[in-house]
């Protein structure tokens, strides 16, 4: 898996591409009213970061944390989208 480095001391980020099928497969699920919040946002974080932007700016953008969309950028590179079909957003009952 290739890597890249942004800045002099910056940790590597994994390189993201997607197939067509994934990129509509995401931007399918962003864009349907169905589809829970927290699961949108991690779709967008990886559209994001498949245009090649740093963990940092598309936090900024999208309102989340670097860590965060580290987090989901190297869990889709590892998993791709297929375990995505497998997990499920927690339900948060209301009171």
């Amino acid at each position: 898996m290739p890597i890249q480095l942004h800045g002099r001391n910056a940790r590597p980020k994994a390189e993201l591409a997607l197939s067509e099928e994934e990129r509509a497969a995401l931007e399918g699920w962003v864009r349907r009213s169905s589809t829970p919040q927290a699961w949108a946002l991690r779709c967008r974080i990886i559209l994001a970061c498949a245009e090649g932007a740093s963990n940092k700016d598309v936090a900024a953008r999208l309102g989340s944390t670097p860590q965060a969309v580290g987090r989901w950028r190297a869990r889709f590179v590892e998993h791709r989208i297929a375990a995505w079909a497998t997990c499920r957003v927690r339900a948060v009952r209301g009171r």
